[in-house]
């Protein structure tokens, strides 16, 4: 090459790099793309024909998606493709959602067992018998290392989380459904549930004695939501409740006159519910207040998932559609069809979301399924 001082120097070449370098970094590229890049969106069907219903929660976990079905299988998934990675097959329906703690997954069926699986391979570690269809989540208090669920026995549980040993029950005057919610006080020492019986129950921890119960005149099968030393929780009678943690008094009520079937979900002061008259609410958590309502013209029985850091909330309706509202105004941001009801709430991870219906479905978190 030429140079200022008129001298034709010659550089140095550049060694080329092997052919097996190349394609080592390009191979690194790919790899890194696909573990950065945007996710493939993805569907599972239990059957061909998809007339299975997915109604649970799914539980996202080394890095599989694990659910149950209508038919008695509860699958897990690999989280990237959506394919089968294990399969345990109960004597039942399964409407139980999962909870996963330290490697161990639990669930309950209709087949009267609740069911503990290792997360690794599916293999049965335990279960243990209710005498009555289980479809309540199973929630986790890892201090006591205590497990709670209730039975459509009308009876609540306290098991040993590891053997599954019963510890202590308490019987209500109806089916439970409901799962389990815990104080945020650690010096509560309380767990709150709902039965058909139209009581809201708070039992103590650690040996299951009755601490109070708030009549609410219709069956409770939600969680509820506890936040601010509020237990935040709806009816079948078409009213949502803040009652007080301490003495289980009413702080105040917000008449949806509809009967109230979805738990509830608290984010940014707002707690968020919806209707079998198809509205969604947003009330004031501290007051009850309405700040927005939505009407999605449907049936709303799936429970509400907020997107941390993404300003919105999604749930599903009978229709199948699957909503995402701005949770400050109630605005829709977009909806997704389905091919069957949705009677669970969705999960966002990772941007994308997660819910059963007619399928496992896995979208974008622009609601797209291309």
């Amino acid at each position: 090459m030429k140079v200022s001082d008129g001298v034709r120097r010659t550089l140095p070449r550049r060694p080329r790099p092997h052919r097996w370098l190349c394609a080592i970094l390009l191979l690194s590229t790919l790899k890194l793309q696909g573990c950065f890049g945007t996710p493939d969106p993805w569907t599972y069907s239990i059957t061909p024909t998809g007339e299975t219903l997915i109604a649970t929660t799914p539980v996202i976990y080394l890095q599989q998606v694990h659910f149950g079905t209508d038919d008695g299988r509860f699958v897990a998934l690999h989280q990237q493709n959506g394919t089968e990675q294990w399969i345990h097959k109960t004597g039942g329906r399964i409407r139980s959602s999962p909870t996963v703690f330290e490697n161990i997954l639990y669930f309950g069926s209709d087949d009267g067992y609740l069911y503990a699986l290792n997360a690794r391979g599916g293999k049965e570690m335990w279960r243990f018998q209710a005498n009555g269809s289980v479809s309540s989540t199973p929630t986790v208090n890892d201090r006591l290392n205590r497990l709670f669920f209730g039975a459509d026995n009308g009876v609540m549980y306290g098991l040993h989380i590891q053997a599954g040993q019963l510890e202590w029950s308490y019987q209500t005057g109806g089916p439970i459904s409901s799962s389990v919610a815990m104080s945020q006080n650690i010096r509560q020492d309380q767990i709150y549930f709902g039965s058909d019986d139209g009581f809201v129950y708070a039992l103590r921890e650690s040996d299951g004695l009755l601490m109070w119960r708030f009549d609410t005149s219709g069956p409770v099968r939600t969680t509820a939501a506890v936040d601010h030393d509020l237990v935040l929780v709806g009816s079948g009678s078409g009213k949502f409740y803040g009652i007080q943690e301490r003495g289980g008094v009413e702080v105040w009520h917000f008449d949806a006159k509809a009967a109230i079937y979805t738990s509830a979900a608290v984010h940014r002061g707002f707690v968020f519910f919806g209707c079998d008259n198809g509205m969604m609410y947003a009330l004031q958590e501290t007051t009850g207040e309405k700040v927005w309502e939505y009407n999605s013209f449907s049936q709303i029985r799936s429970s509400i998932a907020p997107a941390i850091d993404a300003g919105l909330i999604y749930f599903g309706t009978e229709q199948g559609i699957l909503y995402a509202l701005s949770d400050l105004t109630g605005e829709k941001a977009w909806e997704f069809i389905s091919g069957g009801p949705i009677q669970a709430a969705a999960v966002w991870y990772y941007s994308m979301i997660y819910f059963g219906s007619d399928k496992m479905y896995r979208i974008s978190s622009k609601g797209r399924l291309e």
